[in-house]
């Protein structure tokens, strides 16, 4: 009789003890893998959000230099702020962008869900292990304003890891329960399944945006590592909200500043065209040429702003060519007499591979904005040869220090007639010869051109 209660007893606690292990098993894998994919996803798309703003296009085109490094340091910035494992930017033809400038290791293996995350489709692949024997789970999300690029990320793997220590743990309580006793097995399944059903519940019951707090941390510590999982996700979701919010009253702003800049720039031409036709109804037919001609100007005028406008959509495309610096000189000298000052012209004569063009747009809006502020002379000086380096500095009352740090925003200005397009579109013109345009010094305004692709 002994014997078979005691046989009773052990095989009852052996099933009993195999079966929750089972149920506990089960059920912490699911909800684990569950909550990592759904974590690891959450940060690919706030990755993608939070690289959207930037120029992927020039950056890339451009390669290297101040802007791609700044890209990296958004990378890495992302990186350390999610705790992630990489943070990359893939982009149409097997483009990549990596912290380190290392390829992107699960780039070949994923192609499939990395062309389904550039259709807009953002996917998770499966758990794999690293050349560093760690596992790991990546996730990609597509940029909506830039087609066919997609912000890749990297997440460690190690809470499943966890899970797997857990199993073993509970193995051996298993066959020590069933060594013991059918009760002493009882309680350690009673006292194992206790928070993990308290962590079941808080699971099913939070909703994305809930607070972290909704996660309760308790129990074993492969169980609160699983609840701080988990926790990390309802904060990452929040963030993510947080961002998409604040990304979306930037653009709000920006077009609004771009309507009223619209608004003001057009209005005085149009004042003009609806006087002169007020006229028009009333002058003798000798006088209606002129103002018609008048007429003509002013809308000419306004094709011009509506152009230049149009211009901030569509990304300069440079024609690279060999140019003496005479030509850039005279185009200095004239735009110079143009918006009425006086010029100081170097004497030294390089020859620059660049766009002429796009390098005289720019120096052009530094000419209007020195002529704008008061200045009477604009000073120009060769600087740096290997790249060319010229800096324009003029004589007049210079830049308030409030208005250093906006300088280069588009739609800045402190003028009643000035439209903040001048500085940023004299900026982009020089990015996208491989230069740069940098302001050396706000007093009696001193800005540096620095010109790449020449020879002395």
């Amino acid at each position: 009789m002994w014997l078979a209660v005691w046989l009773a007893t052990v095989g009852s606690s052996g099933l009993a003890v195999l079966g929750s292990w089972q149920l506990t098993s089960e059920t912490f894998e699911v909800s684990l893998e569950g909550s990592l994919h759904t974590q690891v996803q959450a940060q690919a798309a706030m990755a993608a959000a939070s690289l959207d703003p930037v120029p992927l296009e020039s950056v890339v085109a451009v390669g290297g230099g101040r802007s791609m490094n700044q890209l990296r340091d958004d990378l890495r910035q992302i990186r350390d702020i999610g705790g992630l494992h990489e943070v990359a930017l893939l982009g149409p033809a097997g483009a990549a962008v990596t912290v380190e400038g290392r390829p992107w290791i699960p780039q070949e293996a994923d192609a499939a869900l990395i062309a389904s995350a550039a259709t807009g489709e953002p996917a998770s692949g499966p758990l794999y292990q690293g050349a560093d024997g760690e596992i790991y789970l990546a996730a990609y999300a597509p940029l909506p304003h830039h087609p066919g690029w997609v912000a890749a990320v990297e997440s460690s793997g190690a809470p499943l890891e966890a899970a797997e220590r857990m199993e073993a743990v509970l193995a051996g309580v298993s066959a020590l329960v069933m060594l013991l006793a059918a009760a002493v097995g009882a309680m350690l399944a009673a006292t194992a399944l206790r928070p993990l059903r308290r962590l079941e519940r808080d699971l099913g019951s939070v909703e994305p945006g809930d607070d972290p707090d909704a996660v309760g941390l308790a129990g074993p510590a492969e169980v609160r590592l699983v609840a701080a999982a988990a926790r990390s996700l309802l904060q990452a979701v929040r963030d993510r909200d947080v961002a998409l919010r604040l990304a979306h009253d930037r653009e709000v702003r920006q077009v609004s500043a771009l309507a009223a800049a619209v608004a003001h720039e057009v209005r005085n031409p149009l004042n003009a065209v609806g006087l002169a036709m007020d006229r028009l109804e009333r002058v003798p037919v000798t006088e209606a040429g002129a103002l018609r001609a008048r007429v003509r100007v002013q809308l000419d005028e306004i094709e011009g702003i509506v152009e230049r406008f149009m211009d901030l959509a569509r990304p300069p495309e440079p024609h690279v060519a060999a140019v003496r610096s005479t030509r850039l000189w005279q185009d200095l000298a004239v735009d110079a007499e143009a918006v009425g000052v006086e010029i100081q012209l170097p004497d030294e004569q390089l020859t620059l591979t660049t766009d002429p063009s796009l390098v005289r747009q720019a120096t052009r809006n530094l000419l209007r904005n020195a002529a704008e502020a008061g200045a009477r002379t604009v000073r120009v000086e060769v600087v740096g040869r290997s790249p060319v380096v010229i800096e324009l500095s003029d004589d007049g009352p210079g830049i308030s220090p409030q208005q250093v740090d906006a300088l280069f925003d588009w739609f800045a200005t402190t003028r009643a007639q000035g439209s903040g397009l001048g500085l940023p579109s004299a900026r982009r013109a020089l990015r996208a010869v491989g230069g740069e345009l940098e302001l050396v010094s706000p007093a009696g305004a001193r800005f540096r051109l620095i010109l790449e692709g020449v020879r002395p």
